[in-house]
């Protein structure tokens, strides 16, 4: 298995500290680092809000690095999932304080693993011959970047989420530890874990 080279370690952000960090990265940053992640270049669009609108909290702007309308998890119903996932996001900005969510990955039940540096890490896959983040499994969840504008995004993490028939969009935040079942050591089971980006 090789592993990257050691990076920035990525501390765990606690907004009930209430400190907050002040120093992040641009979305020029985010776009260049997952398109090298993929080694092919992304289409950049520029800077425009992606979203599909919402009445709650309209100040706060979302982007997607990816379209996940076309992932077949988001369904028949693709475009009420997007809109259930872009309205968690702004629940949860708006409860932490920022104006801009970009949306890393859509609904996902896999994590990278990462080394003791924060490091992520990669191993060989056999059938295309590349270097693949080394995953495992996790628990339903939005991963996410946050912060004050597309200069300052200064958080990044999970917002973990649970399928959910009563609700129109069929996924809603986890309530409690008991809807989580993929924790790490030390990890709490709660409805999101965040990390510093600098």
């Amino acid at each position: 298995m090789a592993y990257r080279q050691q990076r920035t370690i990525h501390r765990k952000w606690d907004p009930d500290t209430c400190v907050y960090p002040e120093k992040g990265i641009n979305m020029q940053t985010v776009y260049e680092r997952a398109s090298r992640r993929r080694d092919k270049p992304m289409a950049f669009q520029g800077f425009a809000d992606e979203s599909h609108g919402s009445p709650d909290y309209p100040h706060i702007s979302i982007y997607w690095i990816e379209h996940w309308g076309n992932n077949p998890v988001y369904g028949d119903d693709s475009f009420n999932r997007i809109k259930g996932t872009e309205a968690i996001c702004r629940a949860e900005a708006a409860r932490l304080g920022f104006d801009v969510v970009v949306l890393r990955a859509g609904l996902h039940n896999k994590r990278n693993q990462h080394d003791e540096y924060g490091t992520i890490r990669t191993k060989n896959d056999p059938r295309s011959g590349r270097q693949v983040n080394d995953t495992v499994d996790a628990d339903w969840h939005l991963t996410v970047l946050m912060g004050y504008d597309t200069e300052n995004l200064v958080i990044h993490g999970h917002i973990y989420v649970a399928w959910d028939s009563k609700v129109s969009c069929g996924i809603r935040v986890v309530k409690d530890a008991t809807e989580r079942k993929h924790v790490r050591p030390g990890e709490e089971p709660g409805p999101s874990a965040y990390w510093s980006l600098c």
